[in-house]
């Protein structure tokens, strides 16, 4: 971390998560509470080759160094609670958005439980197939939203995907889900790369698609009430 006050590299303290447990490592995005920095998970090479992980894990914002580290293995909850791609959170939970074309599992951890008892997850793609493979995502008061990126599933649309998402905070649950296909609105809207909120509207960033027979960088930018 840099410091605000004195953004220069005398401003610099770091550590190395690696030290606390070896396979806090390879992350893909994170998010801060007034209390701690998050970290998420999505890809490491324990051994001879990269694989996807679930090791989460948290510092204290007051004591950044290993002895801050609280981390779980979400893995151990579930096989499939591995591979994220972002995350976000709200006054009582951590999100972590589910990043592989294999899987829509999508997970909160407890801020206050930060452990396996405090893991709640279930499967988007039970709901739908195409609801999986995302990249980012935001929170309201009222929803979780997860940003439709790559699938793995043609229908028509070529493999990235436009399938938006939001579960209600109050139901995270399948039957707390709500969906729809941005590319039946216009084929280019899909492929997206993060996204963000305001009080009106649901913005999704625009990044890769396949038009054509090859894949290719887009412009397309969409809005939903």
């Amino acid at each position: 971390r840099v410091s605000l006050s004195d953004f220069s590299s005398s401003g610099v303290q770091f550590f190395n998560l690696a030290e606390t447990d070896p396979n806090l490592k390879g992350f893909n995005g994170g998010f801060v509470t007034d209390a701690h920095a998050y970290y998420v998970p999505i890809i490491h090479r324990p051994g001879s080759s990269e694989t996807y992980h679930g090791y989460a894990a948290r510092v204290s914002l007051s004591d950044f160094r290993n002895s801050g580290v609280e981390y779980l293995n979400l893995a151990e909850t579930d096989s499939n609670l591995v591979g994220f791609a972002g995350g976000f959170v709200t006054d009582t939970h951590a999100y972590y958005v589910p990043g592989r074309t294999t899987s829509g599992h999508v997970v909160r951890v407890s801020l206050s439980n930060f452990s396996s008892s405090g893991v709640e997850y279930f499967n988007l793609a039970e709901t739908n197939s195409n609801l999986k493979g995302f990249q980012g995502g935001f929170v309201t008061d009222t929803h979780a939203y997860y940003v439709p990126y790559y699938n793995g599933n043609s229908n028509g649309y070529g493999a990235f995907s436009g399938y938006a998402a939001r579960v209600s905070l109050s139901d995270f649950s399948s039957s707390g889900v709500q969906f729809f296909n941005l590319a039946e609105t216009d084929p280019n809207l899909k492929g997206f790369n993060g996204g963000f909120v305001t009080d009106a509207h649901a913005y999704y960033v625009p990044i890769i698609h396949r038009p054509g027979s090859s894949e290719t960088y887009h412009g397309y930018a969409a809005r939903v009430s």
